[in-house]
Parts: structure tokens; sequence; C-alpha cells
């Protein structure tokens, strides 16, 4: 807290405080008084603090894990950042940022990202978030040198690994001019069903996004979501 005095102390993962440390807390943060560990003066707390969570502290609260008192003390202003895969605007130019810095740090000749690099970047659900987009980056920088990350410098990634994958099979069933129809019949309201249900997965129950994929309106996709609830689809987003 010496450290901090006029200027911002920034405590991480608060949520992760045991109890009797956030009683301490609480009474720094509301009598601006504090003891260094050993000493018997008495100090004046001066500083800005800035608490981070990757948890909703309501529900810690809630569990008996966060006390109520300092989670009010605590929430003066709050600010929600949505999980990566919410933003996908923010992948791409936040990937060129990683790869220029990583390039340069590595020495390394990294300054482009492909477009359909970029396509399986955006993809990704990014269950790590920021950390783990820049750590498949790193990995890319570490394993290869080119000016262009390429899809196949993102083997870590399993949508890499499936594009990459050389095809020793018929060609895919479906696709824009070119398909295969099987000889003894078609359920096409199945298959419609099958279509609608994996793009709106792929989209992460992004129904804008979902539309935009499958060339259909928005109010045409809530048609066919319906259908698929009526059928026993899961539309349920983990």
């Amino acid at each position: 807290m010496d450290l901090a005095q006029g200027g911002t102390l920034l405590l991480d993962e608060i949520s992760e405080i045991p109890l009797n440390l956030q009683a301490k807390l609480l009474r720094v943060l509301e009598e601006k008084k504090y003891y260094r560990v050993g000493g018997l003066k008495e100090l004046r707390f001066n500083a800005r603090v800035i608490c981070t969570s990757n948890v909703d502290l309501a529900s810690r609260v809630a569990e008996g894990k966060f006390r109520r008192d300092l989670y009010f003390r605590l929430r003066v202003g709050e600010i929600n950042i949505p999980p990566l895969r919410e933003r996908q605007d923010a992948i791409l130019p936040l990937s060129q940022m990683f790869l220029l810095e990583l390039s340069r740090q590595k020495g390394k000749g990294f300054r482009h990202i492909a477009q359909a690099a970029g396509q399986v970047l955006r993809d990704y659900p990014w269950p790590g978030n920021i950390r783990e987009l820049r750590n498949t980056i790193e990995w890319a920088v570490f394993r290869h040198n080119d000016t262009t990350l390429k899809v196949e410098h993102l083997q870590i990634l399993p949508a890499a690994k499936t594009l990459t994958k050389p095809s020793t099979g018929p060609p895919p069933p479906l696709g824009e001019d070119k398909f295969t129809l099987p000889r003894g019949g078609l359920a096409l309201g199945k298959l419609i069903n099958n279509i609608v249900h994996r793009a709106y997965l792929l989209q992460r129950g992004n129904k804008s996004r979902t539309a935009r994929y499958l060339g259909i309106s928005r109010s045409s996709l809530y048609t066919h979501l319906r259908r698929l609830e009526r059928a026993g689809y899961t539309l349920k987003i983990d």
C-alpha cells in the first residue's frame, strides 16, 4: 500500500481474497488508515482502488464467499467487459497488435494476417479470452517465421487443423454450387433444420450473425428457430 500512495492500487481477482482479509480491506477503505505488517504507527491511505474479477461478485455474495458490505463499498463504479467471443470486431485488431509486438520481441518477420487465418481467429470462441488469444499468437510466432500469419501457422486451434488437413474422401456433401444427393430420397425439412441448427451453434447463438451467415432475414431465422424448438433441438449455448 505504501507504493500506491497518491496513485492507483489494482487488486486483481478480488473474488479470491479470503473472508478474513476482506474484512481488513473493508476497514482500510472505510477508515483510510492502515498499519504496516509488524508496525505500530498508524498510516494514512490515499490511493485510488481498482478491483478486477472474472466471476460475478453478486453470485459470490449470495454463496457467502464474499462480504456483502465490501461488495457494495467497491461497487462505486462498475465496468463490465464482455468475453472476447462477444466482441468479434476486437479479435483481429488485438491479433495484429500481438503479432507485431511478439514478432519484434522474437526477431521474426510477421507483419500481416492472411484473410483465411483472420477468419479462423474470428470464429474461435476464445474461452480463455485475451490471454488465450495472445498465447496463440505467441505460439505461432515462436514456431514459425514468415511475413504473413497463415492458417497453417495456427495449428493449435481446432478449426485450423481441419482447414489444413488434406482431403482424401469424396467432395463435401454441401456447398454453394457443388454437392451430392443421396439416391434413396431426401428429407428436406430435416436437412434445413440441421443446417440452421449448426449455423446457430457455429455463431454461438448470435441471431444477427446467424441470419447473415445463412443469407436470410432475422424474421425468417426466428421462424426456423421456433421450428427447431418444436422439433426438440437444443438451442442453449454454454
